[in-house]
C-alpha cells in the first residue's frame, strides 16, 4: 500500500541544479546558518565540522528539494542534530541564517 506522504527525488535535471545551487552555497557563504560559527570548507567530509548543506523545510516535510531558497550552508553536526525539523515559528522577512537552533521544533 502507498504512503500518503511521497518524498520528491531529484531527475537528472533537478539533481544539476541541485548542485549549482550547492556550488554557489559553499562560494558565497562562510558561516553555519545554524549555530552562527565559520564553516572550514577544507575539511574531509567525514569530519563533523565540515561543510554540509542543508534543507530548511526537510523534503520529508514538503520542502523544495533543489531550490536555494530551501538550501543553506551548515556544519554537518548541526545539520545532524537539526535532522527534520522545522522552524517552530520563522517571521517572512526573517532570513533563514538568523534561525538560531532555540527556534527549531523539538530541539
Amino acid at each position: 500500500m502507498a504512503s500518503d506522504k511521497t518524498i520528491r527525488y531529484p531527475t537528472s535535471a533537478a539533481r544539476q541544479e541541485y548542485e549549482r545551487n550547492r556550488r554557489k552555497l559553499l562560494a558565497n557563504e562562510d558561516v553555519c546558518a545554524i549555530c552562527g560559527q565559520p564553516v572550514d570548507k577544507t575539511l574531509p567530509a567525514s569530519d563533523l565540522m565540515s561543510a554540509a548543506i542543508d534543507h530548511i523545510i526537510p523534503v520529508s516535510k514538503g520542502g523544495d528539494p533543489v531550490a536555494l531558497e530551501n538550501l543553506q550552508l551548515t556544519h554537518r553536526k548541526c545539520n545532524r542534530r537539526k535532522s527534520d525539523k522545522l522552524p517552530s515559528v520563522r517571521a517572512p522577512e526573517k532570513p533563514a541564517a538568523d534561525i538560531r537552533p532555540e527556534e527549531w521544533e523539538s530541539w
